[in-house]
């Protein structure tokens, strides 16, 4: 499992791949983040991935308050990246393909 430190930089590289497997550039595709309580995380939500930017595989780069910890009681805090998409095969156009990315945030304890 993908481990981020609190209040710095981690990166989570989503890949898309069709219903047999194959590697596929979606036609759209926007992704939002939670903690475990299923809250939005610093208002990342439905956040859209620009045409130019998707391909079969694409990094989602979190930072800051996205990588926040909650509760200072916590030595680490879940999140979820929920990333939404649609695709075009021979199958059809505007097929769903929907991923969820589970990490862990470390608590550093001093900051705040």
């Amino acid at each position: 499992m993908l481990r981020a430190i609190e209040q710095s930089t981690g990166c989570v590289t989503v890949s898309f791949k069709d219903e047999s497997g194959a590697a596929v550039v979606p036609d759209s595709a926007k992704w939002t983040l939670v903690n475990n309580a299923n809250n939005v995380v610093n208002n990342n939500e439905q956040v859209e991935i620009a045409a130019e930017n998707l391909s079969s595989e694409i990094t989602i780069v979190l930072s800051g308050d996205d990588l926040k910890i909650f509760s200072n009681v916590n030595s680490v805090e879940a999140r979820w990246l929920i990333v939404e998409a649609t695709y075009t095969s021979d199958r059809g156009a505007g097929l769903p393909l929907n991923q969820a990315y589970k990490f862990e945030v470390v608590n550093l304890k001093y900051i705040k």
